[in-house]
């Protein structure tokens, strides 16, 4: 029968184990500070070319104002806006990255992302690489669909 002390052991050593698998919270990225109030995780899928955070208990209009406070003080300029303001644009000299922000109920997912990031095509229409189509919605879109498959 295992002691009761050994059980506290493995609780604390799996603890331990598990908090070595997921990356630490940067105090900054690329130069930029990292929100660090209300942050739950640094998803694993953080590098070079992006920053994917969650945060809890904070709206996406809060979360994007700390966005562009701290990407002002890193030198960064917004120039624009996509998807109905749901992803924004900043401008370093050559170095332009996306900033988006979305919410699930309580959480709050930060991605903040080069060209070369998880979201290429989201920062090619921020930046103007690529151009939305015009929304087209119910038989419309059905009548568009089967043309485009067609060809």
């Amino acid at each position: 029968m295992p002691l009761p002390w050994s059980t506290t052991i493995a609780t604390l050593g799996l603890a331990a184990a598990l908090a070595a698998c997921s990356p630490a919270a940067p105090t900054e990225w690329r130069g930029i500070p990292v929100v660090k109030d209300k942050l739950v995780k640094v998803e694993t899928t953080t590098n070079d070319h992006g920053l994917y955070v969650e945060y809890s208990g904070v709206s996406r209009a809060e979360m994007l104002q700390r966005v562009a406070t701290s990407m002002a003080s890193a030198g960064y300029a917004k120039v624009g806006e996509a998807f109905e303001g749901n992803v924004h644009g900043y401008v370093k000299g050559a170095e332009r990255l996306a900033v988006k922000v979305d919410q699930f109920g309580d959480q709050v997912f930060l991605a903040v992302f080069d060209a070369q990031g998880k979201e290429p095509l989201v920062h090619g229409v921020v930046f103007g690489q690529y151009q939305l189509g015009e929304k087209k919605t119910g038989q419309e879109a059905k009548d568009q669909l089967l043309k485009d498959l067609a060809k």
